[in-house]
């Protein structure tokens, strides 16, 4: 039995959660077993997460209070769960998983782990001493080859564990698109008129900043822009379009579930980044058959190659002119042959793993 533990059920961890999901099916339609469970369950958790158990609460799982003298109580309940369930393999949904499965790996000899890295981390010295000691036991994937090149490089005591499996989209995901005019129906938004969108986080890496600045440069009586998102940063994005004058030209439409049955619905697809793990937002926007303008990150560009039109990090006026000047894409994407390369990856790691 496999175990795929995905850290929170939150709602601001639905794109690990999607990916890990992902990850499931692929090994069991080739015959693996797979049972799911969240390490923690999350504040503002979706509805359909409630089925699946949660191992723990977020005081417990990061040790604080008194949990924190208690450092043997969650690795014996973890233990104890894999043992119950036959799991020889822990799927772990980046650092916080894996920091956690560290005791229980010393007590469960058959256990080994695949850790997935979906971003940027900083190993621990007493992580890398972990990776190394078990190395025999343990495979860490990255989300896309940039990134792990970028581990590699920072951390060569573990370079030879280290693997890259470019993340994907559900083989079937372009089936479960909304029509345009009915996705604009259901968001209420213009039924005509050309809709530029941001999908993400509100949040200083995402840069929204830049998109809303370099959109008011060639704002317009029939263009929008359309901002799908929650986050910190929303208050002062507010001040920054009305500073701009472009109050009439940006619709807001909060946090949207299942937001990318909608992406038909708009012109034009921008993400001004300045580091990601892997582009899925563009990926999902290039799917759709949107064209996409986004920064020039590693991760966007292993995504999207030469299907983007793409500016340097922090340039308004490269996102500006390419928010003016860019067209329909052309460009269909092949999610069956990226899912069978995904697919076949995880299934290659998880057979090492296994005894």
């Amino acid at each position: 039995m496999i175990a795929n533990i995905i850290y929170s059920s939150d709602e601001c961890h639905k794109a690990t959660q999607s990916i890990h999901r992902l990850i499931a099916r692929a090994l069991q339609e080739r015959g693996m077993p797979v049972e799911e469970y969240f390490l923690v369950k999350g504040d503002k958790q979706d509805l359909a997460n409630t089925q699946v158990s949660a191992i723990t609460c977020a005081r417990v799982a990061r040790k604080k209070g008194i949990w924190r003298y208690l450092p043997d109580v969650l690795a014996g309940k973890i233990a104890r769960m894999l043992v119950s369930c036959r799991v020889d393999v822990v799927i772990c949904d980046g650092l916080g998983v894996m920091r956690t499965l560290i005791p229980v790996m010393r007590r469960l000899e058959g256990l080994s782990l695949l850790v997935v890295i979906h971003g940027l981390v900083k190993f621990k010295s007493e992580d890398l001493d972990f990776l190394q000691r078990y190395s025999e036991r343990i495979r860490l994937v990255t989300v896309s080859p940039s990134l792990a090149t970028k581990v590699k490089a920072e951390y060569p005591s573990i370079h030879k564990i280290t693997n890259a499996v470019a993340n994907t989209l559900s083989p079937d995901f372009q089936a479960g698109l909304l029509d345009r005019d009915v996705a604009r129906s259901i968001l209420n938004l213009p039924e005509s008129g050309h809709l530029s969108v941001v999908l993400s986080r509100l949040t200083d890496k995402k840069d929204v900043s830049l998109v809303i600045q370099a959109f008011a440069k060639v704002a317009s009586e029939n263009r929008f822009l359309v901002i799908m998102g929650e986050g910190p940063q929303k208050p002062a994005l507010e001040q920054l379009v009305a500073g701009l004058g472009i109050e009439q030209h940006v619709i807001w439409l909060g946090w949207v579930n299942s937001a990318s049955q909608y992406l038909r619905a708009f012109d034009l697809f921008v993400s001004a980044s300045t580091a990601e793990g892997f582009g899925l937002s563009v990926l999902e926007a290039h799917a759709a058959g949107l064209p996409v303008v986004c920064s020039r990150l590693p991760a966007h560009e292993d995504v999207l190659e030469h299907h983007a039109a793409f500016f340097d990090v922090g340039d308004i006026e490269g996102c500006a002119a390419h928010l003016f000047s860019v067209v329909n894409a052309e460009d269909v994407c092949d999610l069956k042959a990226r899912y069978e390369q995904f697919s076949s990856g995880y299934f290659r790691l998880v057979s090492e793993l296994r005894p």
